[in-house]
């Protein structure tokens, strides 16, 4: 599958139809891949609902404001996932998905 890194790069957007297309094109060859990319919007989704507003709107409901990600590795069975979590300004936001004090290691 390292030959095909960089198609797979070229493939890879965060939403369903990018895993879709991975894993019809390369099977479950791509399964680490389409795992990142489904973890990845899991985590914008309840980043999105913790802020209580989307991305780039204004709102007197919104509860604090993003703030970048977090590069982060996990070792699974069907793979290494490169995920990148979620952070906001003020708050303990942290993904319910991961647990917290799993062992990740940095990329």
């Amino acid at each position: 599958m390292n030959n095909n890194d960089n198609e797979f790069n070229a493939i890879n957007g965060n939403n369903l139809a990018s895993v879709y297309e991975l894993i019809s094109t390369y099977g479950m060859e791509a399964m680490p891949q389409a795992m990142e990319i489904l973890f990845n919007e899991a985590m914008l989704i309840e980043r999105t609902q913790h802020l209580g507003v989307g991305h780039y709107e204004r709102s007197n409901n919104r509860l604090d404001y993003a703030n970048g990600y977090k590069p982060k590795r996990v070792k699974t069975r069907i793979g290494e996932l490169d995920l990148s979590v979620p952070q906001t300004r003020n708050s303990d936001f942290y993904p319910n998905c991961l647990e917290k004090g799993l062992r990740l290691r940095e990329p």
